[in-house]
């Protein structure tokens, strides 16, 4: 998908709610979505909304080479 969602999440621990859509890890995590790279420790995330959010965030990478 190219509309600025994510598209790979990697991570070593992710708590996946099915019911909800949801998932949530504490570890940390590499989200790597179209032109972007996000690097932070523990994040949340709404698979119906798209959204996430990192509980502590360390580098954001902009650029089609990232």
């Amino acid at each position: 998908s190219e509309d600025g969602v994510w598209q790979t999440i990697n991570t070593s621990f992710i708590e996946i709610d099915l019911n909800n859509k949801t998932m949530h890890s504490d570890q940390p995590v590499t989200i790597l979505g179209v032109n972007y790279t996000i690097r932070g420790n523990g994040f949340s995330a709404d698979m119906n909304s798209k959204q996430f959010e990192l509980l502590d965030h360390v580098e954001t990478i902009y650029g089609k080479d990232n």
